[in-house]
C-alpha cells in the first residue's frame, strides 16, 4: 500500500481507465475527420423540387440546390473527396412508356459524365414503381478520380422520373447504403 490508502491495483486500474478514455476521444476525433459517412445520420433536412413533385429528405451534412426541375444534394469531405445525388422530377415527361422514358433520360443524364462506361441495365423496381436501373463509372476530368453511379429512371402517375447518385469509386461499399437511403426517402407530392 502506498501513502493515503492507494494500492498499486488502484494506480494500475487508473492507469487503464485513462488510457480507454484516451482511446475513446481519440477514435472519436479521427472519425470526425474521416470521409466515412455515419449511417446513423438522421434525415433531417427537407427540400421541395421548383416543380413541386419531389420533397428530398436528408442528412444535414449535405446541402440542396434547384436544378431543371429536379434537386441536386451534395457534400464534399475533408479529404477533398465527394459524393452527389440528383432527384430529377419532370411533370411532362418525352415518353411516359418507361423504356422509352428511361432510353431517353439515361442517355441524356450520361452524355456529359467524362468517360461513362455502363456496367449493368436492367429492369427494376425504383421506389416502389416498375422503371430501369442502371450503372456504371466515370472519370472525374479534372482530378482522373472514377466515380460509381447508379440511376433509377420509372414513371409515376404520368410523370417522369430519374433518381441518381454517384460516389467515388474507392468509398462505393461503404456509401452506398446512405445514399440509397436517401434516394428512398424521397416523398412524392403528386
Amino acid at each position: 500500500m502506498l501513502k493515503s490508502g492507494v494500492t498499486k491495483a488502484g494506480i494500475v486500474a487508473l492507469a487503464v481507465l485513462a488510457v480507454l478514455v484516451l482511446g475513446i476521444v481519440t477514435l472519436k476525433v479521427v472519425q470526425s475527420r474521416t470521409h466515412a459517412p455515419s449511417l446513423a445520420l438522421p434525415l433531417s433536412e427537407r427540400f421541395e423540387s421548383d416543380t413541386k413533385l419531389i420533397v428530398a429528405r436528408y442528412p444535414s451534412d449535405f446541402h440542396a440546390r434547384s436544378v431543371s426541375g429536379g434537386i441536386v444534394l451534395g457534400r464534399t469531405f475533408p479529404d477533398g473527396s465527394d459524393e452527389a445525388l440528383s432527384l430529377i422530377a419532370i411533370r411532362n415527361p418525352i415518353a411516359r412508356d418507361v423504356k422509352k422514358f428511361s432510353q431517353v433520360v439515361l442517355d441524356a443524364s450520361t452524355s456529359k459524365l467524362h468517360e461513362y462506361r455502363a456496367l449493368t441495365l436492367a429492369d427494376a423496381t425504383c421506389n416502389g414503381q416498375p422503371g430501369v436501373e442502371a450503372t456504371g463509372t466515370w472519370i472525374n476530368a479534372e482530378d482522373g478520380s472514377q466515380f460509381f453511379r447508379r440511376a433509377c429512371a420509372f414513371v409515376r402517375r404520368g410523370h417522369g422520373y430519374c433518381f441518381s447518385w454517384s460516389v467515388q469509386q474507392r468509398y462505393k461499399e461503404e456509401h452506398r447504403a446512405l445514399l440509397q437511403s436517401i434516394v428512398d426517402a424521397t416523398e412524392f407530392s403528386d
